[in-house]
């Protein structure tokens, strides 16, 4: 979804409404109302698309979908390789539609394929009896997102591990990129992520649906799970720092307001734009951003909006 954001004009930096909102949803014959909560329920006002990522926040990243329209993003997430049916509802910005593992850990090797999807395989080559190379077991990849997009992207899921909920998943002397995942009473754990060599995915759960403990997240039980699998499968390999895109430019801007600033700022960032973007104070529940820049009204909502547990989150 913040994928998707980023194709349409919105940059790291853009604004997000954190406040209380609600939704009329058709249940049962009846129309009801439909909270989105935060994780802590807590609100914090404006935040960046980059902050509302790196910790999780719920609402603004509802209000994002809203904005965006979901129909971009169902239609970005089947290029990215989801092939599961996904509802086209505002909870599919909280995780409302179910994955297979694996198809969600291919989407995320978009991202670190600098936007080329390469189909998964489980063979990586065919020998004859002699040892002669019959076939390669690596499918040619297809372009499915500008390198720049995929930059962008993986950068916002770097902070993530920097600064955000995935903390516990650092890999030293690695650029690790991922996100935490919890669902309803934390049912179900994730954690995906990657380094420019490496994409994994991790699930923690029951076969047969129950909590894993009411006070549970992702960030706390799955990611040191992960990050300890990453050491092991890249011992002996060399880090890599892919390079940054022609088309992205680099600024320095405040974490909180997305605003530019320089180094005197305690807040300040480092915060990367496509080229012809600069740093506003535009949010999202106000406009959309369109491919070209300008604006274009807030898509009407898609229906039908179904139920969705307003406390779920995906720290």
């Amino acid at each position: 979804m913040y994928t998707a954001a980023i194709e349409r004009g919105f940059s790291p930096a853009s604004l997000l409404d954190d406040f209380p909102v609600s939704y009329s949803i058709p249940q049962n014959g009846r129309q009801m109302d439909w909270t989105p909560e935060n994780y802590d329920h807590q609100f914090r006002g404006s935040v960046t698309l980059r902050r509302a990522l790196e910790e999780s926040i719920n609402v603004p990243t509802v209000r994002l979908l809203e904005a965006v329209g979901v129909d971009p993003v169902i239609g970005l997430a089947h290029r990215m390789g989801i092939k599961s049916d996904l509802r086209r509802e505002y909870g599919l910005a909280l995780g409302v539609s179910e994955v297979a593992l694996l198809e969600l850990t291919s989407a995320y090797g978009v991202l670190a394929n600098r936007g080329m999807r390469v189909p998964v395989t489980g063979i990586r080559r065919v020998a004859g009896p002699s040892g002669d190379l019959l076939e390669e077991g690596h499918p040619a990849g297809e372009r499915v997102l500008a390198e720049e997009v995929a930059f962008l992207t993986t950068s916002l899921l770097q902070g993530a591990v920097d600064r955000g909920t995935a903390k516990r998943g650092r890999v030293a002397g690695w650029n690790v990129a991922a996100k935490t995942g919890t669902s309803q009473d934390a049912m179900d754990m994730w954690f995906v992520g990657f380094t420019p060599t490496l994409v994994a995915g991790l699930w923690i759960g029951y076969d047969q649906p129950r909590s894993v403990g009411s006070h549970e997240t992702a960030g706390r039980l799955a990611a040191p799970l992960w990050a300890e699998f990453m050491r092991s499968a890249l011992r002996g390999a060399s880090p890599e720092t892919p390079p940054i895109p022609e088309g992205v430019l680099s600024l320095r801007v405040n974490y909180r307001t997305g605003l530019a600033t320089d180094a005197t700022d305690p807040e300040g960032i480092i915060e990367y734009f496509l080229r012809g973007e600069t740093p506003g104070a535009e949010t999202a529940a106000s406009r959309t951003p369109a491919p070209n820049g300008t604006s274009s009204p807030v898509p009407a909502p898609p229906v039908p909006i179904a139920p969705f547990p307003s406390g779920a989150g995906d720290r």
